[in-house]
């Protein structure tokens, strides 16, 4: 049966393999971030239309697979996946590094997707849309860091890394393949990189990554300015009254939840979300809106750790004040 199952996969073409990678890499991807309470609300109305966007793409591609048929009987096998809590707390990768990346990568979505991530961890990120963008790049800039799509237009990644490596360059270079085969890792260690990580991307071992070649972050504490300021700075005593009585209300939101009065938790949340954003502070807002979103699906123990979060940002507003 498992040598069946083998030999049914392995008559899938490569190119397939390689956009059905292309698509989980985006759809697994922005499904996490839609977790992470830094984002704005334009960022997750992006991250929805994009897992939408390439679900459907997927769709499409394995209504096409039409020879693999003949097992629509039989019992297919599945495993429930365990989403531990570190997988639930993704905003904890925030601020971990700092550096500079240079990402070659052709397809926008994923551009994007790993853009987020990068910038997420604390570093900066240039881009090139193919192999020989990347080495003209590499060779014009300094980068802490290269994450190199292997599979690019005009130059393929595995030729960008063989002449960067010709050339003595002493940037690591990580590969990034849709292509899980041992042998095709090998091949790009062999053309000079350091590392490879296979679509779709695991966040976790993407930070490993980041971790080992950029230097640890200071982890400074950043103030939170009211973005009201920037446009209408007379409304500075409005705003700084705002942030006097802004640590009795999430007080007084954790007593609720506490408690479980469900209803009035409910209703001052959307105080907290509503107010939040008013007086120029999305990230209050943001947080506001995760809460719901795990207080519908009963995951408390999350609510707990971001009613945390809240709290913690007034110590943010008043640094913003100083």
């Amino acid at each position: 049966m498992a040598s069946e199952k083998n030999k049914t996969v392995s008559h899938l073409p490569v190119h397939l393999k390689h956009e059905i990678r292309t698509q989980l890499t985006a759809i697994l991807g922005y499904s996490e971030l839609l977790l992470d309470n830094q984002q704005s609300e334009n960022e997750r109305a992006r991250a929805i239309n994009t897992i939408i966007r390439s679900g459907r793409q997927l769709q499409a591609l394995i209504n096409n697979v039409s020879d693999i048929s003949g097992n629509e009987d039989k019992k297919i096998e599945s495993k429930l996946i365990d989403f531990s809590e570190e997988m639930i707390h993704s905003h904890s990768y925030s601020n971990i590094v700092s550096g500079r990346i240079l990402l070659a990568e052709d397809n926008q979505d994923i551009q994007e997707l790993v853009s987020l991530y990068i910038k997420i961890a604390g570093a900066e990120v240039d881009i090139a849309d193919n192999g020989q963008q990347a080495l003209i790049m590499a060779q014009q800039q300094n980068y802490d860091l290269i994450l190199m799509d292997m599979k690019m237009p005009v130059m393929s990644g595995l030729e960008a890394v063989t002449r960067l490596t010709e050339q003595a360059c002493k940037v690591p270079v990580v590969a990034l393949t849709a292509n899980a085969l041992e042998d095709v890792a090998e091949d790009c260690i062999k053309a000079g990189c350091r590392d490879s990580l296979t679509k779709p991307i695991d966040r976790r071992c993407f930070y490993q990554v980041l971790r080992k070649y950029l230097p640890a972050s200071s982890e400074e504490i950043v103030p939170l300015r009211s973005s009201l300021l920037d446009d209408e700075p007379e409304l500075l005593g409005l705003i700084k009254k705002y942030i006097n009585k802004y640590p009795s209300m999430i007080k007084e939101l954790k007593k609720t939840f506490e408690y479980a009065d469900g209803s009035e938790f409910e209703m001052l949340l959307h105080d907290v979300k509503s107010t939040g954003g008013n007086y120029g502070f999305m990230l209050v807002t943001n947080l506001a809106i995760m809460i719901k979103n795990h207080l519908n699906n009963d995951n408390h123990f999350v609510i707990v750790s971001l009613l945390d979060e809240l709290e913690g940002l007034h110590q943010r507003m008043l640094m913003a004040m100083e």
